[in-house]
Parts: structure tokens; sequence; C-alpha cells
């Protein structure tokens, strides 16, 4: 686009120049269609292009103010005054800026150079600015090109919008308006807003122009692509014209006045659709309007369009079958989803069931054990206790025996002195001592007890009386009792006498001993048989606790198969007659073993069940893996179909063009026949007005017409022999696609082979996710029947030779309708098998679970006997503590009585001492 300014000789003032190309190959549009309207011609003359042919238009400018040259191009000149003061503070600012300011200018000076004309001498203001308009000396204002900067500058973000706008920089400001100026902004900024703001105009300017050229390329792209179509029309209409040429040279005038084929007064019609456009086109336009002449009957093959028509019907039967089994297809999906819910719900429930089971039998085996051994630790202590009880009440017995034997032999040689005593002083001397004596109270207990008192009692009768005298008349006492043994000692008369005093003294002597020995040991034994007696009872109450707990764990063990069948409510009690303990150990070690087989046969039933969910897994894995294959492989037959589905709708395309050809072929042969028609009816007349000429210009001018005539035959006969030839082309493009449908019914047989081979290898899996991968590949397979069968409706679009072709077509897809629906019913069929067995697994899950259920009631039963048993040990537990405190207990006063009786022999040692003293 090229402006220009000068002054018009019709107007005063200046006027604005504008000169817009058209592209080569649009002349003959311009020439014919934006001829007839003027609205075409505006909008031609708007758009930039890049041709010899120019349009121009002019326009008035002031300046100072804005001209609008099109939609996205506005002028304003600037003022004189505005000029004067930019050029003079640009000079100004030119010499105080520095050397980076200087850089910048020279890059836009050279910018500047490329763009603007090398014979005229630029201002310093168009070299800072190569995008502002310049006035030259006659008054002509231009606009550089950016034809030469194109490909320096970069495309930018708005270059191929569609904005009528200007493009709006996100870095920057815009401000233009239509009432706003450059050079405004320009005075009323300081001078960095100045350069800052003329250095963002110059990227708004750069953008601009770059979108300038953009929309120039886009228009020339647009004009080459029109001028292909044109071409392509042109080549239509010549090749239109040889035919139409052809048939008129067939024929010749008949009639004086003359006519060719292409004149518009011979096909005359209402809406003048015929009239300066050529014979043959199907569409034609006049002016603004456009009338449509469509040439041939499209529905003249009512057999066809029957065809069609039923084709069409079955298409949709097949496709309401399809949607049916692709909704059954669902909802099958979906059962078998919810099933494989269900699978894994029950699948996790039995598996925490089986871990519960596990630690409570871990947890039973681990608490038996133990409780086990505590029992056999309790009847190895009890065991001892009892030992110990028998040793300690034999040693008991052999002390009571050993004492009395002791008590005897005292008491009888206490009563043979006292005998003695009795007979050698009889005076009673020893009256007169105060406090009675040791030998006196053994004689008077002797003399005066009856005869019902045993030695014992009188013994400890004779240490009581003793021990009761007054503590000043003990001393006197001995001192008493000593005079008597030695007026006994001196008194004899004979040796005999003294030898046999010396003995008795000697014997009282030890009496004494005995007595005072035998004194600190009375009390002492009388206590130990106490304590002895309350233990032993203690012990027996112990001993008849231990037999009801024996008695209970018997009855527990007896009574274990009623609990395992939840007959026994009422409370043990322990039985009349007594229970050897071997008889009990050996019912509870019945029990206990009974318990264990029952434990063992839960075990091998759970090693059983474990065995079984492995196989459920192991089967469950495969199916996995089946599952996962079988997606694969439909992921590549999807891909496959993919493959074929774009050959297919390529070889629809093809048809598409083919039945265009076809139809065009139609018309044009419907047009010829319409032609040759009216060619005969004028004919017709040209012979009748040939019967009604007589002169010989009027034979002459028959014999041109019968020429023209003979022409116009032979151009027809070579129209018609072009239009077999075409047929037969299309013959030949027919059969060509015949032989391409070869390789696809290959491929549909080929995929035929593999959806059964797919189908056998589905018949070998029995798991629910293999029956929704067969319902997949069917519902693959039926799409791909699906495809089949239309593009085998859509080949009946081909030609009329195609028809038997179609029939047998028909025939065969019937016969693989009925082989899907076997195979359908085969599929339903064994999907009901596979809702069977997925039945009988539940009702196997529903037994194990009953299983299950009364395994847990045997586990109860089992830890209500261990808590029985546990309360048993608790209660074996407490009685063993309780023996082990008695225990503990007489040790400790074994311990005290040990250590008295070191103290009495100490004391006693003391009073040997002292009689040794005494008796020396």
């Amino acid at each position: 686009m090229i402006f220009s300014c000068g002054i018009s000789g019709s107007s005063p003032g200046r006027k604005l120049v504008v000169s817009e190309n058209l592209p080569e190959t649009l002349r003959s549009i311009s020439a014919q269609t934006y001829r007839s309207s003027p609205a075409s011609a505006d909008s031609t003359g708007s758009s930039p292009s890049r041709s010899s042919s120019p349009a121009v238009r002019t326009a008035d400018i002031t300046a100072g103010k804005w001209t609008r040259i099109s939609s996205r191009v506005s002028v304003r000149p600037l003022t004189p005054s505005e000029a004067d003061s930019v050029v003079e503070r640009q000079r100004r600012r030119g010499r105080d800026t520095s050397t980076s300011k200087g850089d910048l200018h020279g890059s836009v000076v050279n910018t500047a150079d490329c763009t603007a004309h090398p014979s005229t001498k630029r201002s310093r203001m168009e070299d800072h600015d190569e995008t502002r308009s310049s006035i030259d000396a006659g008054g002509t204002i231009q606009i550089p090109s950016s034809d030469s900067v194109k490909e320096l500058i970069p495309e930018s973000p708005g270059s191929r919008s569609n904005y009528g706008e200007f493009y709006w920089d996100t870095s920057g400001e815009n401000n233009y308006h239509n009432t706003s100026s450059f050079e405004d902004d320009l005075l009323d900024f300081d001078r960095g807003a100045a350069v800052a703001r003329l250095d963002r105009t110059q990227d708004d300017l750069n953008k601009f122009r770059q979108r300038i050229d953009n929309n120039v390329e886009q228009q020339k792209e647009y004009s080459e692509m029109m001028a292909a179509l044109q071409n392509k029309v042109h080549e239509y209409r010549k090749h239109i014209a040889e035919l139409e040429g052809k048939m008129v040279s067939a024929r010749r005038r008949q009639a004086d006045d003359g006519f060719t084929i292409l004149d518009s007064n011979v096909f005359q019609d209402t809406s003048n659709s015929f009239r300066d456009m050529e014979m043959w086109s199907p569409a034609r336009t006049r002016g603004a309007t456009t009338n449509v002449v469509l040439a041939g009957d499209p529905n003249a093959n009512y057999e066809m369009i029957a065809r069609l028509d039923e084709e069409r019907r079955r298409a949709d039967e097949y496709r309401m079958q399809w949607e049916n089994e692709r909704a059954a297809k669902e909802r099958l999906e979906d059962e078998n989803e919810r099933l494989r819910r269900e699978f894994d719900r029950y699948d996790r429930e039995y598996r925490d069931k089986e871990r519960t089971f596990v630690n409570r039998e871990r947890n039973l085996a681990q608490y038996l054990s133990d409780e086990q051994k505590k029992m056999m630790d309790m009847w190895t202590e009890l065991q001892r206790v009892r030992k110990q009880f028998a040793d300690l009440k034999e040693q008991t017995e052999r002390d009571l025996d050993s004492q009395r034997n002791e008590f005897n032999r005292v008491l009888r040689s206490v009563s043979n002195i006292t005998r003695n005593i009795n007979i050698t002083g009889g005076d009673g001397g020893s009256a007169g001592v105060s406090g009675p004596s040791l030998a006196a109270l053994l004689t008077d207990l002797i003399s005066g007890g009856s005869h019902t008192a045993t030695y014992d009692s009188t013994i400890i009768e004779a240490v009581k009386r003793y021990r009761d005298r007054t503590g000043g008349a003990d001393a006197a006492a001995d001192r008493s009792l000593l005079e008597e043994l030695k007026q006994i000692r001196g008194t004899g008369g004979s040796e005999g006498d003294a030898e046999l005093q010396k003995e008795l003294m000697l014997k009282y002597e030890e009496s004494i001993e005995r007595n005072i020995e035998l004194e600190s040991k009375g009390d002492e034994s009388q206590r130990k048989i106490a304590d002895l007696e309350a233990e032993l009872r203690r012990v027996k109450e112990k001993l008849n606790d231990a037999t009801g707990a024996l008695m209970k764990i018997h009855e527990i063990s007896q009574d274990s198969d009623k609990l395992v069948e939840g007959k026994r409510t009422r409370s043990l009690s322990p039985g009349k007659s007594p229970l050897p303990p071997s008889e009990a150990l050996r019912s509870v070690r019945n029990a206990l073993r009974n318990k264990d087989n029952d434990i063992q046969q839960l075990e091998r039933k759970l090693k059983i069940s474990e065995s079984q969910v492995k196989e459920f897994m192991t089967k469950f894995e495969t199916a996995d893996d089946t599952r996962r294959r079988l997606d694969k492989q439909l992921s590549d037959a999807k891909r496959e179909i993919d493959n074929q589905q774009k050959n297919i709708d390529e070889l629809e395309r093809n048809l598409r063009r083919v039945e265009d050809k076809l139809r065009a072929s139609e018309s044009e042969r419907q047009a010829a026949d319409k032609a040759r028609k009216f060619l005969e009816e004028e004919l017709a007349k040209v012979q009748a007005s040939y019967q009604k000429s007589t002169t010989d210009d009027v034979r002459k001018i028959r014999d041109e017409l019968d020429e023209q005539t003979n022409t116009i035959v032979e151009e027809h006969k070579n129209r018609i022999t072009e239009l077999t030839r075409r047929v037969e082309n299309l013959v030949r493009e027919n059969t060509k696609l015949k032989t391409d449908m070869a390789p696809l019914k290959d491929k549909l047989r080929d995929m035929e082979i593999e959806y059964n081979n797919t189908l056998r290898r589905l018949e070998e899996k029995a798991n629910l996710d293999d029956q929704r991968n067969r319902n997949d590949v069917l519902a693959s397979e039926h799409d791909k029947l699906t495809s089949d069968l239309d593009n085998a409706l859509k080949s009946t679009h081909l030609a009329e030779q195609q028809l038997k072709e179609l029939k047998g077509q028909r025939d065969d897809y019937q016969k693989q309708k009925d082989d899907l629906s076997r195979q359908l019913f085969d599929i339903r069929h064994k999907f009901e098998t596979e809702q069977k067995t997925v039945q009988d697994l539940t009702k196997g899950e529903s037994r194990f679970n009953d299983e299950i259920e009364k395994l847990k009631q045997t586990i109860d039963d089992y830890e209500r006997q261990v808590m029985l048993l546990r309360r048993t040990n608790d209660e074996f537990d407490t009685t063993i503590k309780n023996l082990q405190g008695k225990i503990t207990q007489l040790e400790n006063e074994v311990r005290s009585k040990t250590s008295e009786v070191e103290k009495l022999n100490d004391l006693n040692q003391k009073l040997q001492k002292e009689k040794q003293d005494v008796m020396k």
C-alpha cells in the first residue's frame, strides 16, 4: 500500500492518495465479480496486497488532525510549529546526550536508513522515528514500507490476532486515541520520560508494522489459494466448453438466423439463469444474486433408494442391537465389579478372622501350656508339702515317745529316791526347814494322788509346786535339802550303807538335774504339742480344700463333653466319697489330651482352609494376569481397529469422490440429453423453414446448416464416446475399489479367526474378570462388525453393478449375524454358569463362616474352662502361699526354740558349775 499526498486540481488543500495493489491471480475475479458489486471493491481497496494493478482513492487531510485511511491505519501530519519545536528539542537533546544515547540513536538511524529513500535527506526527527510520515517539498506524505525489514523484526504476540484495534502492549501503556496525538504527549513530558515514551512507542510501531506484514502474508496466502481455485474453475469451464463445442459441431444450422451454443437467446428461462453464463456449469451467478441450476434428478433410481432405505433400516436395527448389547455389557461389568468388591471384602474379612483365630489359638496353646506347667509345679509342690508334713508328723511322734519314755524313767527314779528318803529319814528332822522339800512334795503327790493320775501329771504338778515356793525360802530349802542329804550320808553305820548313801546321793543329784531339765522342757514340749495340734487341724482343713479342688477338677474333666455341647449350667460341688489324686490327675490329663486332639483337628481344618485360600489366591492371581494380558491384547486390537477405521474412512472418502464423479457424469449425461432434445427441436424448426425456402441463397444456407448439423452430430458422437470412456474409467475405478475391498475382507476374515481364537482362549478361563474381558472383546468385535457393516452399506452407493454383490454380502452378514447371535447365546450361557459358580463360592463361604462360628463357640467354651482352671489355680496358689508362710513360721519357731534350748543349756552349765562349787 502506497500513500501519497498532493494538491488535487478539483478541490483546494492537500489530499491523500491511497494506492492499493491487487494480486495478479485476482485480476479475473476483480474483472468479473467485483465489477458488479461496489461493496466488494471497497473491501478490496482496504486490504493490502502486492500486485501491479492499483486501486486508487483519495482522502482529505488536515495538519494537526487525524485522518482515517482504513480500519487499521490513521494519519496525522504535524503542524509547522510542532515540527519546528520537536526538531529543535531533538537537536538540543542530541548535543547533550551521553554515548549510550548516541548508540541508541545510531541503531534507530540504521533502521531508518534501511527504510528511507536514498535520494532524500531526512531530518534528525526522521532519523529517530522512521515510521513517522514525512512531508516533501511537493506536499506529498510518504509512509515507509516495512517490506525491507520484515525479516529482521521478530513476530509479536498480537501479529496474528483477529482484533481490529491496535495491539495492546502489556509491558507499557496504550494511550492511542483518535483525539490525542503523539506530539502532545511528547511535549508534555520531560526529557527522560520523553525518551522512554519514544522507545516504548517505537516498539509499539514495530509491532504494528509486523502485524501489518503478517496480515499481508495472510492475504497473499489467501489470494494464492483463491487463484488456485479459480484456475480449477477455469479448467472445468474450458473442458465443458470443449464438450459443448463438440456437441454443437455435430449439428448444422438449418435457418438463416444462425446461432451459437453459447447464445443467451437459445435457452430461455423465467429467472434468466442461463444468461451471460456458460451452458454446462451446475451453478451460475448474475450480479448480486445467484441462481443455482442442478442438472439431473438425484431421485431417479427409485429401486436404489428403496434398497438403501432397507439397508439403512437394517443398519438401525444392528445399531439398536449393538446399543442393547453394550448396555448388557455395562450391566455385566457393573455386576462383575460388584462381585469382585464383595470377593475382596470377604477375602479381607476371612484373612482378618483367620489372623484372629491363629492368634487366639496360639495364645490359647501358650496359656494351656503355662497352666499345665503351673499345675505340674503345684502338684510337685503339694507332694513335697505332703511328704514334709508326714516327716514332721513322724518326727513329732518320735519326739513325744522319747519324752514320754524319759518322763517315765525320771518318774521311776524319783519315786525310788523318795521311797529311799522315806525309809531312811522317817523321823522328819528336816521339818523345821522353811518350805517343803522336793522329796516331800513328790511323796505327797505320789501318796495323795489318785490312781488315775499319770506319772507325767505327777511330775508336772511336783515341778509346779516346787516353782511356786517363795523366793526367800528357795535358798533355805536347798540348804535343808543338802543337810538332809548330809544327815543321810552321815547316819550310816556300816560301809555298805555308806556306799548306798553315796549312790543314792548321786542318783538324787542326777534326778535333781533331770528335774531341772524336765521342768525347762516340759513347758516347751507342751507348747509344741499345742502348736502342732493347731497346725495339724489347719493342715487337715487345707487337705480337705485340696481334696475338694481335686474333686472339682475331676468333675470338670468328666463334664468336658457336656460343656462342649453347652448342657452344663449348674455349679460344681465336691463328691461325698474321697477322690484319689492319681484318678483326678488321670482324668485331667485325659481331658487335656482330648482338648489337644480337638485343637489339632481345628489346626488341620485351619490348614485345609489356608490351602484353599492359597489356591483361591493363586487362581485370582492367574486370573488377574490373564486379565492384564487380555487388556493388552484388547488395547492392541483397539489400536488395529483404529487403523482399520482410518483405512475405511479413507476408502469412504474415495467412494464419496467416485460417487460425486458418477453424479457429475450422470448430470452431464442428462444435460447432454436435454441439449440433444433441444437441438432436435431446433433442427425440426430449421427443416420446416428449409422446406419453405426455395431460393439459392436459402439452399446455400441450408447446405451450411447441413454441414453444421453434421459437425454437431459428429461432436455429439464424440461427446457420447467421451462419456462412455469416462463411464469405463469409472467402472475401472469401481473394479479397483472392489479389489481394494478384497484385502479388507481378508482382514475381516483374519479378525474373525482371531476372534474365534480369543473365544477359545476365553472358554478356558473360569473367573469373573475373564467374563468382563470376553464382553469387552465381544463389544470390540461387534464394533468391528458394525463398522464393516457400515462400510458394506456405504459401498451400496457405488453403482447398479454392485447390487448383486451387495446381496451376497448381505447374506454373508446375515450369516455372521446368526453366528454372532449363537456366540452371544453361548456367552450368556457361560456367564450363567459363571454366576452359578459364584453362587457356589458364596455358599461355600457361608459354610466356612458357619464352621468359623462353631469354632468360635468351641473357643469360647475353652476360654470358660480355662477361666475355671485359672480360678482353681489361683486357689491352689493361695493355698501354697499360705502353706509356705506357715512353713516359714514353723521354721522361725524352730529357730527360736533352738535358741531357747541353747540358752537353757548355758543356764544348765552354769547351774552345774555352781553345784560343783557347792559340792566342793
